[in-house]
């Protein structure tokens, strides 16, 4: 009606109430009684024209009446006039350049540019066009706009970087930029598996489509995976992703100064390990270099920070505090090598203590071991959970200690079930589940010896739907889970970190396994071997090398961090563009949520509610003075 649109139409019910004093009106009517008077001559003047007016003023007061109480269910029914621009607006082309370094292999961002270019000019006539830059972050370099040369001369400006390729983020920001329009994404990209997480999905309105423009693969690549420091010097390894053998020199540099000349065989798709002996320094940076004329550029180095890494706090609660024998095995595997050279903080407390610590001891950079929950009171779990949801990183060992229904509160329900085993049952072993899994590949080939463990007792976990299994027992049931995050990581082991259950922490894998699973639950701002190029903190170059950090809060001191690029970019394995488009949800609801967002925008520009309000005061002061003269 006129244009109108209603915020919450339901109130239009109540216009209903004006029939009140219609009804009131009708019922309170009283008609004149006709008397015959012989002389009506003497009466037809003065009588006749009261009633006349009494009449006129009683349809008045009605009809102010009916008004103010339409106007006020106008009110509340929160009109506004629907922008239609939206609507109406021509459809919007995002152009989506990849620009991870694995498009850095000769001749690839040339062919991304002019695929951009094409889309850009294939767009129709009078439809804004957009250009995004995506890796590990997405950009909106240029927003949706008519001008084509300006759209031209950022894509000649782009250059592909050390990110790795995370698509999710690319659709999320080329859909927020199209907004409630009609649009298409243009994806310009090598179409690299890596870029799809295990289990990730991706998500587009369902009218915004979806365009592939594959750059292509590279003819094969060799790139330095790894760099760590051992007894005597380094040992690098080099990873060949071509169909062919390689051969090369490897090169290390130590604080840029040269340390020496290295050959090297990789097999097609396997990978060797390069050793240098070298004199290190107890402080400084090495890094490995190697040539690649047909490969990806920025994984031909890996950096290597040689500074000893901070302590990384960690903060376990226990039957009985620090002499707890639940804790005894993972006490001594974080204090190894004593208090000068132990990579751990570590503090143990009782579980009726937990909801009574000081906020100091909830850092994000810390992580928590979880043994017992008997004595964990509601103060304690709503301090364990907020540390999760603030990003802190949750390990939970499910042994003799462990109450499946307080674990599953403290969780909020992400545990569909775990069930603690009341006997030995036949021995288990551990094995790797999931290779890409950072804990998995940290291990690198030592995983497989896991396996050398016996487990006796094992929970049984039902693994809810986005979870990740990290390692199973040689039954196949879930050893390892990795739970959806809330905020930070939650790892749930399901036998004990004692010697009750299992003879796990009497083998050498104990060790790694347990400093492997503890740095990566403290993230990347803590991990042990340094940061990935798009994980680096706030004021850190998002660019391979090493790079100085405060070494604690307020010490004045600093330490050494290696930033290099994350080794899954280097695999070129491909998708297929019907397999890329299986990964993508469409999201039918998204439109009427965002119709939704502008309607509730458009009624607060401009807020009809309040004129009608005022016009409610207004037609009631009327019929008050109304009311008044006709007594």
């Amino acid at each position: 009606m006129f244009g109108l649109s209603f915020l919450v139409p339901g109130f239009l019910a109540a216009a209903a109430a004006a029939a009140v004093p219609i009804v009131l009106h009708l019922l309170r009517r009283h008609p004149d009684v006709r008397v015959r008077f012989a002389p009506v001559r003497m009466l037809r003047q003065a009588p006749l024209e009261q009633a006349r007016h009494r009449r006129l003023r009683e349809w008045l007061l009605l009809a102010l009446r009916v008004a103010a109480l339409l106007l006020l269910a106008l009110a509340f029914a929160r009109p506004y006039v629907p922008d239609a621009s939206a609507s109406s607006a021509a459809p919007v082309t995002i152009v989506a350049v990849d620009t991870s370094f694995s498009l850095s292999a000769p001749g690839q961002f040339a062919r991304a540019r002019q695929l951009a270019r094409q889309a850009v000019r294939r767009a129709a006539g009078g439809q804004p066009v957009g250009l995004e830059r995506f890796a590990d972050r997405a950009d909106l370099v240029v927003a949706p706009t008519m001008d084509r040369p300006q759209v031209l001369a950022a894509i000649d400006r782009l250059r592909p970087g050390a990110g790795a390729t995370r698509y999710q983020n690319a659709l999320a920001r080329a859909a927020g930029a199209i907004g409630a329009r009609r649009g298409t994404v243009v994806l310009v990209t090598d179409l690299q598996a890596s870029g799809w997480d295990a289990g990730e999905r991706g998500a587009l309105p369902g009218r915004v489509a979806i365009e592939l423009a594959d750059v292509g693969a590279p003819k094969g690549n060799l790139a330095v995976v790894d760099l760590r420091r051992q007894e005597g010097g380094v040992v690098a390894t080099v990873r060949n992703e071509g169909s062919g053998a390689a051969t090369g020199q490897a090169r290390l540099t130590v604080d840029g100064r040269p340390g020496g000349v290295q050959p090297f065989s990789v097999p097609p798709g396997g990978a060797v390990q390069v050793p240098f002996a070298a004199a290190l320094p107890e402080t400084g940076a090495a890094a490995v270099s190697i040539d690649d004329p047909t490969g990806y550029v920025a994984d031909n180095t890996r950096f290597l920070a040689l500074d000893p890494p901070a302590p990384m706090p960690v903060l376990a609660v226990t039957a009985s505090g620090g002499g707890s024998a639940d804790a005894f095995y993972l006490a001594q595997a974080l204090q190894a090598g004593g208090a000068a050279e132990a990579r751990f903080s570590f503090h143990a407390v009782r579980p009726s203590a937990v909801g009574t610590l000081p906020a100091g001891e909830w850092a994000r950079d810390r992580a928590v071991v979880l043994l017992t929950t008997q004595g964990l009171d509601s103060n304690g779990r709503e301090a364990l959970a907020a540390f999760v949801r603030r990003g802190g990183g949750l390990f939970v060992a499910v042994g003799p200690g462990i109450d499946a229904d307080v674990l599953r509160s403290l969780l909020a329900g992400r545990l569909l079930d775990v069930t603690l085993p009341s006997a030995d049952g036949p021995p288990l072993s551990l094995v790797p589940a999931d290779a890409r899994h950072p804990i998995v590949a940290a291990l690198g080939a030592a995983a497989a010896n896991l396996g050398v463990a016996r487990f006796r007792r094992v929970a049984q976990v039902t693994v809810p739907a986005g979870a990740d299994v990290v390692a199973q027992f040689s039954n196949g049931a879930p050893a390892l889970v990795e739970y959806p995050r809330a905020g930070g990581r939650v790892l749930l082991f399901a036998s004990d970190l004692g010697d009750r259950w299992n003879d796990f922490p009497l083998h050498p894998m104990f060790l790694p396994f347990l400093y492997e699973a503890l740095g990566y639950l403290s993230g990347p701002r803590q991990a042990l071997a340094g940061y990935f190029v798009g994980d680096v903190p706030p004021g850190v170059p998002a660019a391979p090398g090493v790079v100085s950090l405060p070494a604690g809060r307020g010490s004045g001191a600093v330490r050494r961090v290696a930033v290099n690029v994350d080794p899954r970019e280097s695999d070129p394995a491909r998708l297929t563009a019907s397999e890329f488009r299986a990964a993508i949800v469409r999201l039918k609801e998204a439109g009427t949520a965002e119709a939704q967002a502008a309607a509730v925008s458009d009624e607060a520009r401009q807020n009809l509610w309040w004129y009608a309000l005022v016009l409610v005061l207004t037609v009631l002061a009327i019929e008050s003075v109304v009311a008044r003269r006709a007594v």
